[in-house]
């Protein structure tokens, strides 16, 4: 009777897992395709095994009569090829840089056994031969190292064709609030207003891709860009990282206003402190089977808005000429996922992701 009820439940979730599987229609991993050749001729029955830290276990697959062969569903990361064949040379290809939603093209040419294993030690294509699509991809090093604001959307500044506006990232001379926001697969863009809808600290982000044109047919409803996000996952190693940023405050040089100013006028300085600090950890919970990512980010900003010029009077505030309006801002950022290997070729992953903030304080003339 309990074995039955567990296999209920067991069914239960899985099916679960696949209703909101189908919402989130729109791509979060990369493939490679390639083809094995003997002299120019297609070789069939070849053995192709990939590996790779972000890969639960070995994906393996045959070539068919052509010698082609395919991996799709791959979370991005670098991987490993190994092809083999009795009677055959054993080839060994590193450094395979998959990217999310690009498909990595491979030429792997196979001769009769001379020597017991052949290594290529030149890079993988980097080029995607079978997507029209233009834009950039952006791993979590990148974003790290490049001097951008600690938010994924921030990526699509690499991207060629993209600008700013008032409201966000411009592509091609679409305004800001004409972008698609994706995360792990699911839209997240704001239903009202058209902008970026969930925030996400880049400690927690795998990879960002930027799609400027070409989008394929699983985008839509929008006439600007796609800037596509997918969340970090476990590994077979435990890993986490803790750190710190503090911004603005004593960093910051005194605003120094010239000349006068008209009784009547009002101008506004912001004088802004900005303390950003969390911990990230994944790992495993069975190896090559089920995996593990949480993430934790706190920010607080505090801005002084400077007046100068006609005081300002509103109910419950009263600010004299050359008076401040202290403002605080709080957010706490989370991030988490479960990855399960169900098959070699069939994964789940759960995500949650939150952004809640808080303003305390004045909410005019703030920024």
């Amino acid at each position: 009777m309990f074995v039955r009820k567990f296999q209920i439940a067991l069914l239960l979730v899985l099916s679960l897992l696949l209703a909101v599987s189908a919402f989130a229609q729109t791509s979060e991993t990369g493939a490679i395709v390639g083809k094995v050749t003997q002299n120019g001729t297609g070789l069939p029955g070849v053995t192709i095994e990939v590996r790779s830290p972000a890969l639960q276990g070995v994906r393996t697959d045959v070539t068919d009569a052509q010698g082609n062969f395919r991996f799709s569903l791959l979370p991005p990361g670098d991987y490993s090829m190994n092809a083999s064949l009795s009677g055959f040379n054993t080839v060994k290809q590193s450094n395979i840089r998959v990217g999310l939603g690009r498909v990595v093209t491979l030429d792997v040419t196979m001769a009769a056994a001379v020597s017991e294993t052949i290594t290529v030690t030149g890079a993988a294509p980097v080029v995607d031969v079978t997507s029209a699509a233009s834009g950039a991809n952006i791993t979590a090093q990148t974003m790290q190292t490049l001097p951008i604001a600690r938010n994924f959307v921030a990526a699509a500044q690499v991207a060629p064709g993209t600008g700013g506006d008032a409201v966000g990232t411009t592509v091609y001379g679409s305004s800001g609030a004409e972008n698609e926001y994706v995360i792990d697969g699911l839209n997240t863009t704001n239903v009202s207003h058209g902008l970026q809808g969930k925030r996400l600290n880049v400690e927690f982000i795998q990879e960002t891709e930027v799609i400027t044109g070409g989008q394929q047919a699983e985008y839509g409803r929008m006439t600007g860009g796609i800037i596509n996000a997918v969340t970090k996952s476990g590994s077979n190693e435990f890993h986490g990282d803790a750190f710190g940023y503090k911004a603005g405050g004593s960093l910051l040089s005194n605003p120094k206003y010239q000349g006068s100013l008209p009784a009547t006028s009002t101008t506004v300085g912001d004088i802004s402190q900005q303390y950003d600090f969390g911990a990230n950890l994944g790992g495993y919970i069975l190896k090559d089977r089920l995996w593990f990512f949480g993430a934790y980010d706190r920010v607080q900003e505090t801005d002084q808005s400077i007046r100068i010029g006609t005081p300002l009077v509103v109910p419950g505030f009263s600010v004299p000429v050359g008076g401040s309006v202290p403002t605080s801002l709080t957010r706490d950022l989370y991030a988490g996922k479960v990855s399960f290997a169900l098959t070699a070729n069939h994964q789940f992953n759960a995500s949650i992701l939150g952004d809640p903030s808080k303003t305390a304080g004045a909410q005019f003339g703030i920024a």
